[in-house]
């Protein structure tokens, strides 16, 4: 499954046997009281019925879109804890293999974005005629002693853009989820590259707040243009696709939290689908887009728009999650690998967001009136019944990236320290890569070896005698000065056996 990564741990017959069963496994994709819903209904008739791949992939994509137009839906995992049905989605593929038909979902999306939109940009319109009566007056005024009986200023409603990108700026993406809220914003890329660029643009900030909006925490920036910005409870969905490579680039190693807040989806390759396979003479895409999705998308919207549910579960119930990933942990442990337990105990989190979401789906068909609505036996085994799915994707994730950025902690710290100590006193590059393939195996890709080199240059082990040619350094040797980077004094230690004090894999475990 994942034998083209260098770092693959080697896994116990029980988990290569799971990775390869969650794999296989067919979820389940209807349940009841949603045999007719809209969700089911785009899902069929998008996807071919023998076709579990795309189906998976839409049907997450579509739960994820739907999730994100239920405002005021929320959950108390615990009486200090509460969550909303907001759910990050990524998609992972080769170029031209399927993945673009998340853009169903956007779509989707766009139905909530428009009536929503609608509505604030009247406000605004209105608030600044208002605004502009109130400067008017201000301006009227000859004796500035006297009062004007102008009144307050008023308030100008910001209109709202409830879809943006990946390549958005770290102060917009702050400044554009104070101006959308209580509404929910849709981050959506088809190409992760972007988010890679805006990563860079912004120093790396942009994963610890998406990971703070993941957990509903304030996020706050400064601005010449807008002064200080704050959000409370920032509403925030996301959906995005993209190689192995850019995944890679964007989350750039195993120790970012991001990691295990994500549902990943790995696509395998897809044969080409001819051009002739499709008549655009019979096409009713159209007919059933506005004839079936318009109208039911609308009244989903205007059924949430303002509505309170506050979703309930009972001890029982909610026991089926504990026994799960109670479970999941006994056979992860072992690994002593923390991404795995930091991925089995958020996804707990995610299978709860699904569950409000199908929850949710299953109020609005009800027409329910109420405001509090139970999450069922039923739901929660259905989405259960997707649980080993998702894990294996967030596995096979890990699996990818590499350790943290100084290689700094558990799992592989034995392998880079021993391959250093097979590296002769002096080496060079085609003998480091020749080295590293004996050690490693042929998989192991040029930039990794840079990365590794260029580390044990930064700290010192290893200093560059002429282009393409490297030493080790002596024991308590002085290391060279690195340019544009201050002079480093080797450790006692090799680095790889130190553990890493910057992880951000157990920030806040909901544990």
């Amino acid at each position: 499954m994942r034998e083209n990564s260098i770092f693959n741990l080697q896994k116990s017959e029980e988990l290569q046997n799971f990775l390869e069963q969650a794999e296989r496994s067919k979820v389940q994709k209807s349940i009841k009281g949603l045999e007719n819903s809209i969700w089911l209904r785009i899902l069929e008739h998008y996807t071919p019925k023998d076709d579990d791949e795309l189906q998976s992939v839409l049907s997450l994509s579509l739960l994820t879109s739907f999730g994100a137009m239920m405002e005021d839906v929320s959950f108390s995992v615990k009486r200090n804890e509460t969550i909303y049905p907001n759910l990050y989605l990524f998609v992972v593929a080769a170029a031209a293999s399927g993945k673009s038909i998340i853009k169903i979902s956007h779509q989707v999306f766009d139905i909530y974005a428009h009536i929503i939109g609608a509505e604030y940009h009247n406000l605004h319109k209105d608030s600044m005629q208002k605004h502009r009566v109130w400067d008017k007056c201000i301006k009227s005024c000859k004796d500035p002693e006297q009062p004007c009986n102008c009144g307050e200023e008023p308030t100008v409603v910001p209109t709202k853009h409830l879809r943006i990108s990946a390549t958005i700026s770290l102060s917009k993406l702050i400044q554009t989820l104070a101006d959308n809220a209580p509404a929910v914003t849709l981050l959506f890329d088809t190409e992760l590259d972007s988010a890679s660029n805006t990563n860079k643009q912004d120093y790396g900030k942009i994963s610890p707040e998406l990971r703070k909006a993941f957990e509903f925490e304030p996020l706050s920036s400064h601005t010449h243009s807008h002064g200080d910005v704050e959000v409370q409870c920032p509403r925030l969905s996301l959906i995005l696709s993209g190689t192995q490579a850019q995944l890679v680039r964007f989350l750039v190693n195993k120790e970012d939290g991001l990691l295990s807040r994500i549902m990943f989806v790995f696509m395998k390759f897809r044969k080409y689908q001819g051009l002739a396979d499709f008549d655009d003479t019979e096409d009713k895409d159209f007919d059933f887009w506005e004839t079936n999705v318009v109208p039911e998308v609308t009244r989903l919207v205007n059924y949430f728009h303002k509505k309170k549910l506050r979703l309930q579960m009972v001890p029982e119930v909610r026991s089926l999650f504990d026994d799960y990933i109670r479970s999941m942990e006994e056979m992860l442990l072992p690994y002593a690998d923390e991404a795995y337990i930091a991925i089995t105990r958020r996804m707990r989190s995610i299978l709860l967001r699904l569950c409000m979401v199908i929850a949710g789906l299953r109020a609005y068909e009800e027409r329910f009136a109420g405001e509090r609505y139970p999450i069922t036996q039923d739901i929660v085994e259905w989405v259960l019944s997707w649980a080993d799915y998702l894990m294996a994707g967030s596995i096979q994730a890990s699996d990818i990236l590499p350790e943290d950025i100084q290689e700094g902690y558990t799992g592989r710290k034995e392998v880079h320290r021993q391959f250093f100590q097979n590296l002769p006193a002096r080496f060079t590059k085609k003998e480091a890569t020749a080295a590293a393939h004996e050690h490693y195996g042929k998989n192991i890709s040029e930039s990794t070896l840079k990365r590794l080199l260029e580390q044990w240059l930064t700290v010192g082990l290893l200093k560059r005698e002429s282009h393409g040619v490297y030493l080790k350094c002596e024991a308590g040797e002085e290391a060279p000065v690195q340019p544009k980077e201050p002079e480093v004094v080797p450790p006692a230690a090799p680095p790889f056996m130190e553990p890493n004090p910057t992880s951000s894999i157990d920030d806040e475990l909901p544990f």
